[in-house]
């Protein structure tokens, strides 16, 4: 019999104070129809596969049409020489590898999203109006394009700091370009070097920026170092975590199902299994982590913007094996650290790891 169980996070962090001058317009509301990006030729997206129940056979049909794509993106490429991915743990060729953080959209005239299934690593947490972005950040597979990329929120920055990479948006907050300014942050912008951006004539702006990653010069990179350590061992707990549900607003609700052949969480949105726009390929997450962060409103900000905090410790709930384990979080000098409740270092499942970042509070159903 399945078990239901209602966590409710309830810890409240510290207030810190954000930095801020005179107010910017937010750069965002000029993406229309004649922002200066370059057209792209009518693109005949990929139409995801009919859906009927969750193990319908459509479903099954399409897993097995991607299982080799699948393959190639987990296995080792052929190679004399291997290593470890820092942002994986799986094998990977040894070689040098670009890295980048992209700002996806995720409102319903965003979606399906393209490249979001080769992404080593998302974050997904709220902007105004309860709608969630993603900040995906690719190294061992990097699509062909990426979007709809969208605007910069300040408190996007720290993630994209935590793991030295470059931090991709189109247009940002007036606190976001705030913050830019002050900071060290490597970033392009799609508002003042918009040539590795391109518009979907099959969208409307501004749900139609895509990012082609071919056309980007990261120049000389930092090695990107590895983020969180990984184990193949079985994470120290005995409870069960097959199903696990919760929802940022009424048009998100997020659905984690356990896939006991091929042993992953596949992501679903509003009852459906979430799919990329491009491959078509089921999006899934060998590890998926919950942390609990204070979410405030900004003070004077006429677009109800909000503001998360990131700094501090707070409680975490990771899912990794069809298991769950409950932990903490905190920030160790600019470092997301996932600890258990010895206080030790949270050994994740070798692959792909979606962060889901939360209001204390937010019910989530396990089963």
């Amino acid at each position: 019999m399945l078990k239901k169980t209602a966590i409710f996070f309830t810890l409240i962090f510290t207030l810190m104070a954000c930095s801020s001058g005179e107010d910017v317009p937010d750069r965002t509301s000029t993406l229309d129809e004649t922002t200066p990006v370059k057209d792209t030729p009518d693109i005949v997206k990929a139409e995801p596969e009919p859906l009927e129940d969750e193990l319908s056979k459509k479903e099954q049909q399409s897993e097995q049409e991607h299982k080799d794509d699948e393959e190639k993106e987990v296995a080792p490429k052929k190679s004399e020489h291997t290593l470890i991915s820092p942002s994986t743990g799986l094998k990977i060729e040894e070689g040098s590898y670009p890295h980048f953080a992209a700002v996806i959209e995720n409102s319903i005239q965003a979606r399906p999203q393209s490249g979001l299934s080769q992404a080593d690593l998302v974050f997904e947490m709220k902007t105004e109006g309860d709608i969630s972005r993603y900040i995906a950040f690719f190294h061992d597979d990097i699509p062909e394009r990426v979007g709809p990329v969208r605007s910069a929120r300040h408190y996007f920055l720290p993630l994209a700091n935590m793991l030295h990479t470059s931090f991709i948006h189109y247009g940002g907050s007036p606190q976001a370009y705030e913050r830019l300014a002050t900071t060290a942050t490597s970033h392009i912008d799609g508002m003042t070097n918009d040539n590795v951006f391109s518009r979907d004539r099959n969208r409307q702006a501004p749900h139609n920026a895509y990012l082609y990653p071919e056309r980007l010069s990261l120049g000389s990179q930092e090695k990107f170092q590895p983020y969180w350590q990984y184990s193949t061992d079985k994470p120290s707990t005995n409870m069960e975590a097959k199903d696990i549900s919760f929802s940022y607003n009424d048009f998100t609700a997020v659905q984690y199902k356990w896939d006991e052949e091929k042993e992953r969480y596949i992501r679903y949105q509003e009852g459906t299994p979430q799919q990329d726009r491009e491959t078509n390929r089921y999006i899934y997450a060998d590890n998926i982590i919950f942390l609990e962060a204070e979410h405030t409103s900004i003070p004077g900000d006429t677009s109800n913007r909000i503001d998360i905090r990131l700094s501090g410790e707070g409680k975490a709930t990771i899912l990794s094996q069809g298991t769950l384990l409950e932990g903490a979080w905190k920030n160790e000098n600019g470092k997301l650290l996932i600890i258990d409740e010895y206080n030790k270092t949270v050994q994740l499942t070798p692959g792909k790891t979606w962060v889901q970042i939360i209001e204390p509070g937010t019910p989530i159903t396990v089963h």
